[in-house]
């Protein structure tokens, strides 16, 4: 009779080594996306962390030597984000980190708008021109 039940708990015997291998065969092939994704995804991260740190290095250091070109509201953005950016610990296990990079892009952003050229003629703005303002 055991050589019967042997044979009858053959098939439940190879679905649960089949099961066994599949989950240690997802677990390591998860592990190897997942370290893939995070390389690229930090990789990223860092280029364009880089990118404000030395964009707002170079401005300030500008701004340094010709004060009359920039204005306080942009100087303490630029502050703000060298600010931020030395707060940042990549290391960090807790959500601070994708917290402050929120912020960093927020406050380039703001920057981004602050170093945008004015366009003005005359006494109108561009935004307010007519076609009549324009007349030759």
């Amino acid at each position: 009779m055991d050589e019967f039940d042997a044979v009858l708990n053959l098939e439940a015997d190879l679905i649960a080594e089949g099961h066994a291998r599949g989950v240690e065969h997802g677990r390591s092939d998860g592990f190897n996306e997942g370290y893939a994704y995070g390389k690229a995804e930090g990789q990223q991260l860092g280029a364009e962390l880089s990118a404000c740190d030395g964009r707002t290095a170079m401005l300030l250091a500008v701004f340094e030597q010709r004060p009359l070109l920039s204005s306080e509201r942009l100087l303490k953005t630029l502050v703000a984000v060298r600010s931020l950016l030395s707060r940042l610990k990549i290391d960090s296990e807790d959500d601070t980190c994708v917290e402050l990079v929120n912020e960093i892009r927020a406050k380039m952003r703001m920057l981004d708008i602050l170093l945008r050229p004015q366009r003005h003629i005359g006494m109108h703005t561009a935004s307010t021109l007519t076609t009549t303002d324009l007349a030759f």
